[in-house]
């Protein structure tokens, strides 16, 4: 089990504090520098289409396969607010009702994590032209008829389902639209998950991440928790970041965690554990929290001095669902249309030279993709016929 250890406190705070600032320092890929040279060409011109202000459009989850549909059948159910008041809390009305939730399952990049150790420039590119596949209003209907359209919704706001985007591609996204002057809203889980963290956070604010052993080493969370952590002089944050593998159930993994945390972490109690892991059952962790609070055996005796009294989980679903729903409440760019929350689908795939957007389908959609929507979706394997 790997693990990174941030020792924060007001000396670390200082020091980031002076050092530059990472948008200053930043250079994006060449891919970008062109396409805001050329503004008289197409990317350009329809990132400049964008509205900021109107409610058109689609909320797009873009990523690999099975995460990207996951994700995207997540918003279609998510009920975690009072659609009236917009306080926390189930209505029995999805959060997203009149929505389209776009889909764009990402084949031809796939997998990302095939891009480290050398091809980081190359995901990068993959995320900006993902991000334009969404920002488009038509896609092709096959791979080698470029005349071949047909209509679909621009993005209005964009969601990265990877959280090795964070550090790769998104930055490159946001100085696209930025040089563009198209304030366009992007969303990924690590920086949904570390504001949530913050949010509310108690003086001295003490981080775990559970999450994989590539998005640990590509050092997304830790840029991310440096960032907030400057932006927050008042606290005294620290950051303990662990990956529990994928080996055991549920239980044995999240013991793993706490494990390792007596005998690595600061030893101070953990405030909230972020889940950087799609795959979590939340209701579960729960129910094993509720056990260590027994305190029954010596072990869950230990185990529960790392938590605080007011320890909580935070998932990614849910930091993503949330912060896309309040960033379409405080700017009211809701729909308002009385109706269920609806799926549309896509896929990039390679094409002769560039990567092509053409509907997703049960007939061009790869059988372990089509699998795992038949075992894991409710609304999309409808989609698909499955």
């Amino acid at each position: 089990m790997k693990r990174i250890n941030y020792f924060l406190f007001a000396a670390l705070l200082i020091a980031a504090a002076c050092q530059p600032r990472v948008s200053g320092s930043f250079e994006t890929i060449e891919y970008v520098r062109h396409i805001a040279q050329d503004t008289t060409g197409h990317e350009y011109r329809m990132i400049r289409r964008f509205n900021p202000r109107s409610s058109e459009g689609a909320i797009a989850v873009i990523g690999e396969p099975d995460i990207c549909i996951y994700l995207a059948e997540k918003f279609l159910w998510s009920d975690r607010f009072d659609n009236i008041t917009g306080r926390p809390g189930n209505d029995r009305l999805p959060d997203f009702a009149g929505e389209t939730i776009a889909a764009y399952l990402d084949v031809a990049g796939s997998p990302y994590s095939a891009c480290m150790g050398g091809k980081e420039a190359l995901l990068r590119k993959t995320v900006v032209q993902d991000a334009l596949f969404a920002m488009d209003t038509v896609c092709r209907i096959n791979t080698f008829n470029v005349e071949a359209t047909t209509p679909k919704p621009s993005a209005k706001v964009i969601v990265l389902s990877s959280s090795l985007t964070r550090s790769l591609g998104y930055q490159d996204v946001d100085t696209l639209f930025k040089m563009a002057s198209r304030p366009i809203p992007v969303v990924t889980p690590v920086g949904a998950l570390t504001a949530r963290a913050f949010e509310n956070a108690p003086k001295l604010l003490n981080v775990g991440v559970w999450t994989d052993e590539i998005t640990l080493s590509s050092g997304a969370f830790q840029e991310e928790f440096r960032r907030k952590a400057a932006a927050a002089p008042d606290l005294q944050p620290t950051l303990n970041i662990f990956s529990p593998g994928k080996d055991g159930d549920l239980c044995d993994r999240f013991y793993k965690f706490l494990d390792t945390y007596l005998r690595e972490g600061l030893g101070f109690p953990l405030s909230v554990l972020l889940i950087d892991d799609y795959g979590v059952d939340r209701d579960v962790l729960d129910g094993i929290l509720a056990d260590i609070r027994q305190m029954e055996t010596p072990e869950m005796v230990k185990r529960n001095k790392l938590l605080a009294p007011d320890f909580r989980f935070v998932d990614a679903t849910e930091a993503v669902t949330t912060e896309v729903y309040r960033l379409l409440r405080t700017s009211n760019l809701f729909t308002h249309d009385i109706a269920y929350p609806r799926l549309k689908a896509y896929q990039m795939v390679q094409g002769v030279e560039e990567p092509v957007l053409i509907h997703s389908d049960a007939e061009n959609t790869d059988s372990l993709v089509l699998e795992f929507i038949k075992v894991n979706t409710y609304v999309a394997k409808k989609s698909y016929g499955l």
